[in-house]
């Protein structure tokens, strides 16, 4: 397999995440720190996900929790607004997956060095412990 590299995408700068939630507002409520602890792409590969969404529109829907916090797609949401594509509700999905599964999907997708896996791992941990206390908690409630 090639890893083709696209030469005549732009070189563009990355909108700031914060900035292009605020004009989302309705539609995502922020970010969950799960979301946020997933490492960045490189500035080449955001161009051609600029450029792949100039062409084809978003194919990957933007997924949040019931709460409306982005889980996944925080570079897709980038590439939208630096491509002038604006994001709608038919955009977004609503999942009921844990954001620590849908991290640990993107860690997956990443090629990343054993050292950088276990710096995530380490900031996801609070998060982690979150979840199993909130599940624990639940289970408790179920039994009673």
């Amino acid at each position: 397999m090639s890893d083709a590299v696209n030469n005549n995408a732009p070189k563009s700068t990355i909108p700031s995440l914060d900035a292009c939630l605020a004009e989302l507002k309705a539609l995502i409520t922020g970010a969950h720190e799960a979301c946020l602890s997933v490492p960045e792409m490189g500035a080449e590969d955001f161009g051609n996900l600029i450029e792949s969404i100039k062409e084809y529109g978003l194919l990957i829907p933007i997924l949040v929790d019931r709460e409306r916090r982005l889980l996944d797609g925080r570079r897709r949401i980038l590439a939208c607004h630096a491509a002038g594509v604006r994001l709608e509700e038919a955009m977004i999905d609503e999942t009921d997956e844990t954001p620590e599964a849908i991290a640990e999907t993107n860690f997956a997708r990443r090629h990343l060095t054993q050292d950088q896996r276990a710096m995530n791992a380490t900031e996801l941990l609070p998060s982690f412990r979150d979840a199993a206390k909130k599940r624990k908690m639940a289970g408790g409630e179920k039994g009673a």
